[in-house]
């Protein structure tokens, strides 16, 4: 999920000079997809209001690969806030661990999710749950899918990359003792691929310093939670706090604690930074007003624009 929608409540939307889909479009979609009753059945991923800022982060990440191909490009915008919303909402679904999660972790499996993908015209594929929770995430994706499957169904090798995105991302988030780290980048890169297109294939670098930029300041804002917690964060052990895997976890963040006390947070600094200058690095790929759109988004996510 693209840098912790949680904490843009009060991100302006619907105006001038703002990147991705405007107020307009999204109510549009929060009316077409029941923003209200996805809000209603998983509360702690928050309100109406909050879920459309969550859409149109994912929005804007898309909003970032410039196209001149209007209709293209618009689809690519709304794909990336369903997208974005979608994983959103299925982390939390996933943390809470209850049966509507169960629900949705059947729904989407990786076998079900290529399928949709491979045969968006197929109706009787589509992505779906008996769960009435898990059917309205399960929409989301059903609708993300079809219309990525649609538009790629020439390009194999683009529809291969993105099936293995999602698998990737799927046993990530759902495998109990697995590494996090697909979970919380590989969605930036998913977004970055399907609204780039063909030039996907030469891009792949900067798709992916970016899902690492976005994972790695995701994680230092949520770090305190994620401790209380015992969630896998970059800054302590990629791995969540169970089982075997619990004593490695509390040591790493204690010798994480002892040395930032020491260095004064030296070491998530440089972490940051460097992931950062990676994202600046590879940008070099972009067009111009491409990297104006990213130092644009970048800009808003530090809070500097």
């Amino acid at each position: 999920m693209i840098a912790n929608a949680r904490r843009a409540q009060d991100a302006p939307i619907g105006i001038v000079g703002v990147r991705g889909l405007g107020e307009r479009a999204l109510n549009r979609l929060a009316e077409e997809f029941c923003f209200d009753a996805i809000a209603a059945a998983f509360p702690e991923r928050g309100d109406t209001k909050l879920l459309k800022h969550i859409a149109w982060y994912g929005s804007v990440l898309a909003d970032i690969m410039n196209t001149s191909n209007i209709p293209s490009h618009v689809q690519s915008l709304e794909s990336g806030a369903l997208f974005n919303l979608a994983v959103a909402v299925f982390d939390s679904c996933v943390d809470v661990n209850n049966e509507t999660a169960r629900s949705l972790a059947v729904a989407l499996s990786p076998q079900n999710l290529s399928a949709r993908l491979r045969n968006p015209g197929r109706t009787d594929l589509a992505i779906r749950s008996d769960s009435a929770d898990a059917d309205l995430v399960c929409q989301l994706f059903d609708r993300v899918l079809s219309t990525v499957g649609q538009r790629f169904v020439k390009n194999q090798e683009i529809m291969s990359m993105l099936e293995n995105l999602l698998s990737r991302m799927y046993y990530s988030e759902t495998s109990p003792g697995s590494c996090r780290t697909d979970a919380k980048a590989l969605p930036v890169c998913f977004i970055c691929m399907l609204a780039d297109g063909p030039r996907a294939l030469s891009r792949e670098r900067f798709h992916v310093a970016l899902g690492n930029f976005i994972a790695l300041l995701d994680d230092w804002q949520d770090l305190a939670d994620d401790l209380r917690n015992g969630n896998a964060n970059s800054f302590v052990y990629s791995y969540d706090r169970r089982l075997w895997r619990a004593a490695i976890y509390v040591t790493s963040a204690a010798v994480g604690a002892i040395a930032d006390g020491l260095t004064a947070g030296s070491r998530m600094r440089w972490q940051l930074r460097s992931s950062l200058q990676n994202v600046l690095d590879s940008a070099q790929l972009l067009e111009t007003s491409e990297r104006s759109a990213l130092l644009w988004t970048l800009g808003h996510l530090l809070g500097v624009a």
